[in-house]
């Protein structure tokens, strides 16, 4: 056992303020060493023994003040006398008591003595965990104890299982993650879920009664079993840290984030082109709506926040458009046991297709202090940007409460910095084109209906941004277009004026191709998880964002028009957005020496990787199941160079002879005079350097030996005296004290301690100390100082997005030659040589060419049936006139040759095959549950596309169904209609060309193929007016190679059907009338 003053030597050490990084040499180059007969250097202590226990006598004494005199300083500071501190070096020494040569399964004699040894070096560390009641709870219990914890068990009490023990009942469905030493551990159940979900051995927990289950990895391999457990098991894991400085002699743990699928920030899995929303619902139901929903979405890692109302009916729409990676309901919703019954919201969810496998679900309650401050931040959002008060559009209460459970669960998940949820203003300009989540799918917008991948979707095709951040704005234009004709004429105005200008699409998309993405450097830097890489990032972000907008005012005074004509009215407007930081950007830049800062980042990452590279090395990979672990983790001797490499001092500012200097001496007055100083002392340098090499080393050698002014932790400050030296000159010199030798005769060289150079150092050094600290202090203010212009730059950042989607749109434009829709407030939808984005560059890939289509509808032709065979391109028709309108009033050009379209509210879709066994629904009945809420949802101002309605059941039924639908849509909906169909009877039925008809406002259009003399024959894809009655099914078939025989007695079975049925009777004028009336849906 140590003595009592040797204890207070290190607590005096420990709370002294001495300097982190002061200089450390070894004085006496050999010493009688304390319970050790032999005289012998420091350096031959083995490094496990370098404690304070081995401290020579005369290295014991403390000054008045209690703390360490000048010897023992350089000693516990110097590279050869550190204390030795944390879990892996305890375990080092345990090893070394039990005895050399022992198997790490080895049980040997001697427990006292290692249990003894134990205590003592938690004595001496003061490092011992209390086994007092642990203070107040920081999160109030949510769920049980974890199976296998009790606290009545003195070996389960502990701060460390205290703080698990309370994590896991306030986060009951997180796993929670402790780091210890170099690990990052699972306790108790958690253990065996870990070793589940990463095939993970687990081990007990030594000393333990009950025994505690564990299992772990190294600390270093974090993101990536993060990124496992949070993305492809959609769990969240709860993250608690050690700390071993905040409280002398102590290590402190705590919660410090909890990663969800939902709340990324930095974390590897965020998909750079996609936003990564966290999605809150709250149910409010009312008199009227019972299903009525508030719902709130956030995206953390860039703080986009907004709000909206809705209905559970609605909701699979949301979804769609949202697209979450976790949703968040109220606490209320979780049933307590598997019997209840679940709440309509939750069951939707639980089978839902739209959420299941992609979706994580958890539970909130939201706070008072949620509540409050989420009200607060709504009622300020709420409020227009536009002084025109009127169009403000207010928050609902149900929104409110969504907002509350939002910012409830961000804050349970981001303890430190956690960002405060404030939605978007709403105004009328943010009114939107309508599109259900049949139509997102269908029209295969961000993924293809068979694979689900992006590639072959539209927005692949589409997409030209050069920014991150734009490409994420671009998707929500794409699924969420405007409905405000101010809006979208202003988005066309300025892709024409860029259209017109190649050069200035190019100069733009050069700097904005050399951007960062500005929304999530941003929100990474305000939430605490930035580095000095991040200021930088930051900065260049806000010069590029002024060299954009510099580009184009220099683009229109450059123009001889006026500004009243073109785009560059509308772009005067957008620009008119931006707010000037960039004095804040020339600061920083005019300070900071980048390249400097960047080195020393990259330093400071490759030696924390060496770091977590040695100690994964040093554990093995965990015992079997239920086997006790007695033997402490150790290193393997082969990879042990990193923690060496650290120990020897590699790569610490303070054994480098110069200071890399990251801010400018310009900055400030006080720092030109630190830079000044520190120049001075180097010249002192210098000039002794020169007086030493004068003096020890032969003229005639100077080129090639070298005196060396060094510093290295295993030495301290020394001076090398290479060999061929004169060795003469200082051999009786009192101030020269060997420290090191090396050969003998001609090849001699030593190493010396020489006040000069050591005192001279030390001022180096604590100069050192003064101007980092002072850069520190720099950057601290730097950062206050963007922190006070967040709003600004979030302004900018959204500015210089929606300028990369508007130049992306132009570039599109030129590539494809799309042109510029008219748009206005008819009911006019004209397009001629329409196409289709992906399938004309897929068959441009194969070097075909694609067939164009025109489209025409107005109150006077509101619906276009189009009847032909399958293959014919009905589907491909259908989908393209819709996609037209997308991009028009997204703001795109479009692709086509001429595009006139009045304003569409909604845009509805029924197209293609598919049945919901979850929900119980068959094809068909998935068919009529789309087809229904076309009929109760299409408006006049609507675009309904319909394909193959009333093909799941019989031939009879199916065109009853379709003929009904179809007189619904033209009577009552009035909505303009593409319907694709294989019943040509409609066109009877309906008395086409007949005056007595029911077909005034419905035209009828065919597809056909052409047919070669060897009899085989090809698709025209050409939509023309009249009517097909042969949908060539059996040549189809053929062509997809159904077997010869199978054809054979398939067109046998058609002949006889034929023979049978006979020749389709035509309808009657009479037949005609009757069916007229007894299909009136207003006499209905």
């Amino acid at each position: 056992m140590s003595s009592p003053l040797l204890r207070r030597a290190l607590a005096a050490s420990a709370s002294s303020s001495l300097r982190p990084h002061s200089p450390s040499i070894s004085l006496l180059p050999a010493i009688h060493v304390a319970r050790r007969r032999k005289s012998t250097k420091l350096s031959d202590l083995p490094s496990a023994r370098r404690t304070t226990a081995a401290l020579p006598d005369e290295l014991r004494a403390l000054d008045e003040e209690g703390k360490p005199l000048e010897p023992l300083r350089q000693y516990l500071e110097g590279g050869l006398g550190k204390v030795k501190r944390g879990k892996a070096e305890r375990r080092v020494v345990k090893g070394e008591e039990k005895g050399k040569g022992k198997g790490k399964k080895g049980k040997g004699k001697g427990k006292g003595k290692k249990a003894k040894a134990e205590v003592e070096e938690k004595e001496e560390e003061g490092l011992e965990e209390t086994k007092n009641e642990p203070p107040p709870s920081r999160f109030p219990p949510r769920g049980p104890p974890p199976p296998g914890y009790d606290p009545e068990s003195p070996t389960h009490r502990s701060e460390m299982l205290d703080t698990i023990v309370e994590a896991i009942q306030h986060w009951p469905d997180a796993l929670v993650l402790t780091r210890v030493g170099s690990f990052y551990e699972a306790y108790f159940h958690q253990a065996h879920e870990l070793s589940r979900m990463l095939s993970f051995a687990m081990a007990r927990k030594s000393h333990s009664e009950p025994p505690i289950m564990m299992a772990g990895f190294p600390h270093g391999q974090l993101a990536k079993h993060v990124r496992t457990l949070v993305l492809e098991h959609k769990r969240q894991v709860a993250i608690i840290d050690q700390f071993d400085n905040e409280v002398p002699g102590k290590i402190v743990r705590r919660v410090v984030r909890v990663v969800s699928p939902g709340t990324l920030i930095d974390e590897v899995g965020l998909d750079p082109f996609s936003n990564n929303f966290l999605l809150a619902l709250s149910p409010s139901p009312t008199d009227s709506d019972p299903s009525a929903l508030g719902l709130a979405w956030t995206d953390v890692s860039t703080g986009e926040t907004f709000t909206e109302h809705g209905t559970l009916a609605r909701l699979p729409d949301f979804l769609a458009r949202i697209t979450p990676r976790e949703i968040v309901l109220p606490s209320t919703l979780q049933p307590t046991s598997a019997s209840d019954p679940a709440q309509p919201l939750l069951a939707f969810l639980n089978t839902s297709t739209a959420t299941a496998d992609t979706v994580a679900l958890f539970f909130a309650s939201p706070t008072p202090s949620s509540s409050s401050s989420s009200t607060t931040s709504a009622s300020a959002s709420s409020v227009s940007s536009d002084d025109d008060s009127a169009e403000s559009l207010a928050i609902t209460p149900s929104e409110h409460s969504a907002l509350a459970l939002l910012q409830a669960r961000v804050r349970d998940a981001i303890l430190e910095h956690p960002p405060e949820v404030a939605p978007a203003p709403k105004a009328a300009e943010s009114a939107r084109l309508e599109l259900d989540a049949q139509t997102i799918r269908g029209l295969e917008l961000r993924q293809t209906m068979r694979e689900g991948r992006a590639a072959g979707s539209l927005m692949s095709a589409v997409r030209r941004t050069a920014t991150r951040a734009g490409a994420r704005l671009f998707a929500d234009w794409l699924c969420a277009p405007s409905a405000h004709l101010p809006t979208i004429a202003s988005r066309h105005a300025i892709v024409a004026a860029l259209h017109a200008r190649p050069h200035l699409r190019q100069d733009l998309r050069d700097v904005l191709s050399a951007m960062d993405d500005g929304p999530r450097v941003l929100q990474r830097f305000l939430s605490g998880r930035g580095k000095a890489g991040t200021l930088l990032q930051l900065k260049n972000v806000m010069l590029r964002t002024e060299e954009v907008v510099v580009r184009l005012w220099e683009e229109m005074d450059l123009d001889s028009r006026s500004e009243a004509q073109g785009g560059w009215k509308d772009l005067t407007e957008l620009l008119g957005r931006f707010r000037d930081v960039g004095g804040l950007a020339k600061k920083i830049e005019g300070s900071v020496v980048e390249e400097v800062l960047q080195r020393k980042e990259m330093e400071q990452e490759r030696l924390a990787e060496e770091a977590e590279a040695a100690s994964a090395s040093a554990v093995e990979d965990g015992s079997e199941e239920g086997e006790e672990e007695d033997e402490p983790r150790t290193a393997s001797p082969k990879k042990k160079s990193a923690a060496k490499k650290k120990e020897e001092g590699a790569g610490d500012p303070k054994w480098l002879d110069d200071y890399e200097r990251s801010i400018r001496s310009d900055h400030s007055p006080s720092f030109a005079a630190l830079h000044a100083e520190l120049d001075a002392l180097y010249a002192q340098r210098g000039e002794l350097l020169a007086s030493l090499t004068k003096k020890l080393v032969p003229p005639h050698l100077r080129t090639k030996r070298h005196i060396g002014l060094r510093s290295t932790a295993r030495l301290g400050h020394h001076v090398h005296v290479p060999r061929d030296s004169d060795f003469a000159a200082i051999k009786d010199d009192p101030q020269w004290r060997l420290v090191s030798s090396t050969g003998s005769g001609s090849n001699y060289a030593a190493s010396y301690y020489v006040p000069a150079w050591f005192e001279l150092k030390k001022q180096i050094v604590a100069l050192h100390e003064d101007l980092e600290k002072a850069e520190k202090e720099t950057f601290k203010e730097f950062q206050k100082q963007l922190a006070d212009a967040a709003d600004a730059l979030r302004n900018n950042n959204a500015l210089i997005s929606e300028i990369d989607v508007l130049l992306g749109f132009a570039e599109l434009a030129q590539q494809l030659r799309w042109v510029q829709p008219t748009m206005n407030d008819s009911r006019a939808f004209t397009i001629k040589a329409g196409r289709h984005p992906s399938v004309e560059r897929a068959l441009s890939k194969s070097l075909q060419a694609f067939t164009s289509n025109d489209a025409h509808l107005d109150e006077a032709s509101r619906i276009r049936v189009i009847v032909g065979p399958n293959m014919g391109g009905k589907s491909t028709y259908l989908r393209q006139n819709a996609i037209i309108a997308i991009l028009a009033q997204g703001g795109s050009f479009v692709p086509a040759d001429h595009a006139e379209i009045g304003l569409v509210d909604r845009i509805f879709s029924r197209i293609g095959a598919s049945d919901d066994l979850a929900q119980g629904k068959s094809t068909f009945m998935v068919e009529m549950s789309e087809s229904a809420e076309i009929l109760k949802g299409a408006t006049e101002r609507s675009l309904v596309i319909m394909d193959e309605v009333g093909r799941g059941t019989t031939s009879s039924d199916g065109l009853a169904i379709a003929f009904a639908i179809l007189k619904h849509l033209l009577s009552i909906n009035r909505s303009r209609t593409l319907f694709a169909t294989h019943f040509h009877q409609l066109a009877d039925m309906l008395g086409h060309g007949s005056p007595a008809g029911l077909a005034e406002g419905v035209e009828f259009f065919c597809t056909d193929i052409e047919e070669a003399e060897d009899g085989s024959f090809s698709f025209t894809h050409t939509i023309r007016p009249g009517i097909t009655r042969d949908s060539h099914g059996l040549r189809i078939a053929q062509l997809a190679g159904v077997p010869p025989e199978v054809m054979r007695v398939a067109r046998s079975a058609l002949e006889a059907i034929r023979e049978r049925d006979g020749a389709e009777k035509a309808w009657s004028s009479e037949e005609v009338g009757r069916l007229k009336d007894a299909t009136d849906l207003h006499r209905t």
